[in-house]
């Protein structure tokens, strides 16, 4: 109740900076982002198997959880003055904004917070008017590729992927979480 009092104040604080406030914020947070990332990397701290938080003194931070919010404010403040639909050299340059901080938290080791870095940054682009073609076109690309991704996975990132596709293999184990959530779906 206390972390939702506080993130509730948070929440009211920021919604009352004006938009304008944020536009100039957003490359600042993003390199803050990137500083921190870099910073898990060499002064993390270590729990279950990845290095993912920062201490400072106080609390405990984890800087991905900021950057899933200001890659997207990155992404909207580098088309704010570009022409619509994004050229070929704008999506080019908004891909590298997105990658940077998808590999540095790829390498914590956390798959699923960087593919959610990286939804919110291609959703950006979406929203930004990327038309369907180079979408579909990214998506093939990105399918493709799928083997090469999996040889640098970590074996329990491969296990959850496994897991996720086929739960009844390990009905009592892996698997359970998701069996028992399609059954509260079904029911």
């Amino acid at each position: 109740a206390i972390r939702l009092g506080i993130a509730f104040m948070g929440m009211l604080f920021i919604a009352q900076i004006h938009p304008t406030t944020l536009k100039r914020w957003s490359p600042w947070l993003y390199l803050l982002g990137i500083a921190l990332l870099l910073g898990v990397m060499f002064f993390g701290q270590m729990g279950k198997g990845a290095q993912r938080w920062l201490d400072l003194g106080l609390f405990r931070f984890q800087p991905s959880e900021m950057v899933k919010i200001a890659v997207t404010m990155m992404i909207a403040w580098f088309f704010a003055d570009k022409a619509l639909p994004p050229t070929w050299k704008h999506l080019l340059i908004s891909l590298i904004l997105i990658i940077i901080p998808v590999f540095l938290i790829f390498q914590q080791p956390d798959l699923g917070t960087s593919l959610l870095v990286a939804s919110a940054g291609i959703f950006a682009l979406f929203l930004a008017g990327t038309s369907w073609r180079i979408i579909s076109i990214a998506g093939a690309t990105l399918a493709a590729s799928a083997p090469v991704l999996w040889y640098f996975m970590k074996d329990y990132q491969k296990q959850r992927v496994l897991t996720f596709m086929n739960p009844e293999s390990d009905p009592l184990g892996s698997g359970y979480h998701i069996i028992q959530s399609k059954i509260a779906i079904g029911s």
